[in-house]
């Protein structure tokens, strides 16, 4: 009789174990990486003056969904280092620090752009020109990855 009743305990626990199992699948096979979910828009380099060693790339980034989506890294190829970059404002001096990561609330937008947050291309191999594509590949605290042409435009827009 006790043998009885520990064998339908335990066909329970893995009763209750196997809808845990697949409750969680679920759940994780529903979920939306946030690369998926962000909406990058009007996505630019500054075309390089010539020697230079470091070009910004900016884009508004906007999170059109109802949680945080956090950018923590960017990568291209033919450049030594790609950081995420703040330009902030000390006693009149302008200089950029690195930032561990950038946050985009949600139904929210962050505006990489001169003077404010950017993606900083240092090291640079070849020197792109008007008209050329940069492929960069933001990276999110989920680990998706999405890359967008950035074209390297004149100026300062």
């Amino acid at each position: 009789m006790k043998r009885r009743s520990l064998l339908k305990q335990a066909l329970m626990g893995l009763t209750l174990l196997s809808s845990l199992s697949i409750s969680a699948m679920t759940q994780a096979a529903t979920h939306t990486a946030q690369a998926d979910e962000i909406i990058v828009e009007n996505p630019w380099v500054g075309a390089p003056p010539p020697f230079a060693q470091a070009l910004g790339a900016f884009a508004i980034l906007k999170n059109p969904t109802d949680h945080p989506i956090t950018l923590i890294h960017a990568k291209a190829s033919g450049f030594d280092m790609v950081h995420l970059h703040q330009t902030i404002n000390e006693n009149g001096m302008h200089r950029m620090v690195g930032v561990k990561q950038l946050t985009i609330p949600p139904h929210g937008q962050i505006a990489l752009k001169h003077g404010s947050y950017h993606i900083m291309l240092m090291g640079v191999h070849h020197l792109p020109k008007v008209g050329d594509q940069i492929p960069i590949t933001l990276i999110f605290a989920d680990h998706s990855q999405k890359t967008i042409a950035f074209p390297v435009k004149k100026g300062m827009l």
